[in-house]
């Protein structure tokens, strides 16, 4: 990956947040940038079945949270990134399946004072994570 990672900013939602990151700059954030953190918002079903991203060898985990849970969205979002994410001016790097619930997650959280919301293109599967050979591990 590269020495100086930059970030493609692309919003699909009119400024709605950051930018979209391609997976080989999110892992080259997620590696030196002791604060940022990769948020997976697929659902529990998806992590125990398909797996997640593994942050192991650059010595952080995926933070699991659900933007929407069976029952339909997740009231509790928002707060829940909250708990597990104080810094609001750090990196969130979003991920789902294929970047469209990730770039909704990031809108949200942009809309609650986050400033560097980022959504992964591509997510996990569709040309994102996976596609790029990424470290992948069983849930």
């Amino acid at each position: 990956m590269s020495d100086d990672p930059t970030f493609v900013s692309a919003p699909v939602q009119g400024d709605a947040y950051a930018g979209d990151v391609s997976a080989a700059v999110a892992w080259d954030v997620l590696a030196q940038d002791k604060g940022a953190v990769l948020i997976d918002v697929r659902s529990q079903g998806e992590w125990s079945q398909l797996g997640v991203p593994d942050l192991a060898s650059v010595g952080k985990t995926t933070v699991l949270i659900e933007l929407e849970t069976q029952a339909g969205p997740n009231p509790n979002f928002a707060t829940q990134v909250e708990d597990a994410v104080a810094d609001r001016d750090g990196v969130a790097i979003f991920v789902c399946r294929s970047g469209a619930r990730s770039a909704s997650a990031a809108a949200t959280m942009t809309a609650r004072g986050y400033s560097k919301c980022y959504n992964l293109v591509g997510g996990a599967d569709v040309g994102g994570w996976n596609a790029a050979g990424l470290p992948w591990a069983s849930q």
